[in-house]
């Protein structure tokens, strides 16, 4: 009987996730590219649902990085969310 010595199973990457949503591909380029500065690998892709073939650069954009570098990511990220203007109350539904 032959023994086999079992080879240890190489470890897995982290899987991605998604960490911001984009309005349309210029927007989710310029993440990407900001993350990347950072050190931190990043891809953009196509929202499920808001694909739009015809207009292309139109249409959501999910932005993915590492499951492990999520919480560097947002940091990143985080100066450059969408703010009202100083002085200027959000507008709010009654």
């Amino acid at each position: 009987m032959l023994w086999r010595r079992r080879r240890p199973k190489p470890a897995s990457p982290p899987p991605w996730v998604m960490v911001k949503i984009a309005r349309h591909e210029p927007q989710a380029d310029l993440m990407v590219n900001i993350l990347r500065q950072a050190d931190i690998p990043a891809f953009a892709r196509r929202a499920m649902g808001f694909d739009l073939p015809d207009f292309f650069g139109f249409g959501a954009r999910e932005v993915l990085v590492r499951a492990d570098q999520l919480d560097e990511a947002r940091k990143v990220l985080d100066p450059f969310d969408a703010r009202p203007a100083p002085g200027r109350m959000p507008d709010r539904a009654p």
